[in-house]
């Protein structure tokens, strides 16, 4: 009678085989982890409710699940991150792009207030299936009424940059963006709100303030080597080793946009193949671009080139003292950086530059996890964590070009499979073949 009692309680114990099946079973997958550069073969990995369930080696019991993928022979990778974004000129495109990708995961850094909302409010409804977005809303700068760029939250005084800080946690931004033509007075005001409003804050370094001022203001990360500044400074190495010390004690991070850099330096004619994908309002953009760099003297074309030539060696350096790096690419701001793609150029030329593939992964992947206080969600492949993920032909650990070869997405749970992947890429170019409005990125 014990005996008897004893199995009915146990088969009354729920198990992933006894209880609700999973809604995605991946099989047979060799699993990438981003954390030591390990690998694991023959893997099975459940998913249910947008998240990974079980981890386990694959075995010849019995798959219970809504659907069932056979992964033999392909690598299981966190979802990428695009860590330096504008998606407001055609998020429509935009999205389906970056999903096609493998990029599961945006951080925006320009977006007007109402088009943010708006955007939210669509993902939020169903009618965009995006990939997780983390958003500033508009930058607080400046501008000159010479740059194209619309200003709809022009901050100039401390007064202007604290009420803006304080309206924008109001409207739910994850973080605030400071721009090249962010006043002084403005900028050190924002800095001291968002510490009070539990914000980070972001950005270029405003021109009137030194890189070694923002730093210790907080600034949680600068982009695009703060327009080459931070290249220029490290041209000595007292002052380099100097800005690196300053970077570490004040954990600040460094999103280089190497792709973006490049495409100033070197004004190559546009990509057709890529250019395909980009809405006539954002090429129009380009040509503007375009005709900035045309006019600059060749002294000054020179003198670009051989700053974009030691940011990548800059990069590895920051990389190998323990700075904190992060993918990013300015897409579609510039010719040739276009959403989705310019991510794995970027981590390609990290790699030129001197990262390992890993370290280079670790850009898209574990960092912004890090980078954004979700590592308990996202950045590696662990039981619990959400079911952002990509499966790829190719181990990216031996060529990160390996990247690119997507055999499949899973993002917050859902899969895309090749022909969802290459449907997502046609109805991009259709949209951007459509007519539309004049709206412009914003760097």
């Amino acid at each position: 009678m014990r005996l008897l009692a004893l199995a009915l309680v146990l088969a009354a114990v729920p198990t992933m085989a006894q209880g609700s099946p999973a809604d995605l079973v991946v099989r047979h997958v060799t699993i990438v982890d981003v954390t030591n550069g390990q690998t694991r073969s023959n893997q099975r990995v459940s998913l249910r409710n947008g998240r990974i369930v079980a981890i386990e080696p694959e075995s010849r019991t019995a798959t219970r699940a809504a659907k069932v993928v056979d992964a033999a022979g392909k690598f299981l990778i966190p979802g990428l991150w695009d860590m330096h974004v504008h998606i407001e000129p055609a998020p429509k495109i935009f999205t389906r792009l970056y999903l096609a990708q493998g990029i599961t995961g945006i951080r925006d850094m320009r977006m007007e207030l109402d088009a943010l909302l708006q955007l939210r409010s669509e993902i939020a409804s169903g009618e965009i299936f995006a990939p997780r977005l983390v958003a500033s809303g508009p930058a607080l700068d400046d501008l000159p009424p010479q740059y194209p760029l619309p200003v709809k939250l022009r901050v100039k005084t401390a007064d202007d940059g604290r009420k803006a800080v304080i309206m924008l946690k109001a409207n739910g931004v994850d973080f605030i963006k400071v721009h090249n033509f962010t006043t002084r007075e403005a900028f050190f005001a924002i800095a001291d709100e968002c510490k009070r409003q539990n914000l980070t804050f972001v950005g270029h370094v405003p021109l009137t303030v030194s890189i070694q001022e923002g730093t210790e203001a907080g600034m949680k990360s600068i982009e695009h080597l703060s327009e080459f500044r931070i290249v220029d400074e490290c041209s000595d190495a007292t002052k380099c080793q100097s800005l690196i010390a300053l970077f570490k004690t004040y954990g600040t991070w460094q999103t280089p946009t190497l792709v973006e850099l490049r495409s100033v330096a070197q004004g190559a004619p546009v990509d057709e193949r890529r250019a395909q994908y980009v809405p006539a309002k954002v090429k129009v953009f380009w040509n503007m671009t375009t005709g900035m760099i045309q006019s600059m003297t060749a002294e000054q074309k020179a003198h670009v080139k051989e700053q974009y030539m030691r940011a990548g060696p800059l990069v590895a350096e920051f990389q190998r003292q323990g700075i904190g790096i992060l993918a990013g690419t300015d897409s579609p701001v510039v010719p040739n950086v276009v959403s989705g793609f310019s991510l794995h150029d970027e981590l390609a030329l990290m790699v030129e530059a001197g990262l390992t593939p890993l370290e280079a992964l670790q850009t898209a992947t574990l960092n912004p996890a890090r980078f954004l206080g979700k590592l308990d969600d996202l950045g590696t492949i662990e039981k619990g964590k959400l079911a952002d993920l990509v499966i790829l032909d190719a181990n990216p650990l031996e060529d990160i070009h390996n990247t690119t070869k997507i055999n499949a997405v899973i993002a917050q749970g859902k899969l895309l499979d090749r022909t969802d992947l290459d449907r997502l890429m046609r109805e991009a170019e259709e949209m951007a073949k459509a007519p539309e409005g004049a709206a412009q990125p914003g760097k």
